[in-house]
């Protein structure tokens, strides 16, 4: 049984949804790096402190690790649903 259709996911009446999630989403990352200064978000995060700092070797490390953890998570979870 299907809860929802495409046509009712994509139906402009959720737009502002989507637009107030990505909103809060940002709001969250921009407080947490001022109060951390350091980026804490998944993928985009390390990706842009990967970016800005991919000559230093513990970074690196450190952004493959977070990298292998979400694709080893996201492996897990498709093997456990399955």
């Amino acid at each position: 049984a299907t809860l929802h259709t495409p046509k009712t996911i994509f139906s402009a009446r959720h737009a502002p949804s989507w637009l107030l999630l990505a909103g809060a989403a940002g709001a969250v990352n921009g407080f947490a790096f001022l109060a951390c200064e350091k980026f804490v978000t998944n993928m985009t995060g390390t990706g842009a402190r990967l970016g800005m700092d991919w000559p230093d070797a513990g970074i690196a490390a450190e952004g493959m690790v977070v990298v292998l953890s979400f694709v080893a998570g996201a492996t897990a979870s498709v093997l456990a649903l399955q």
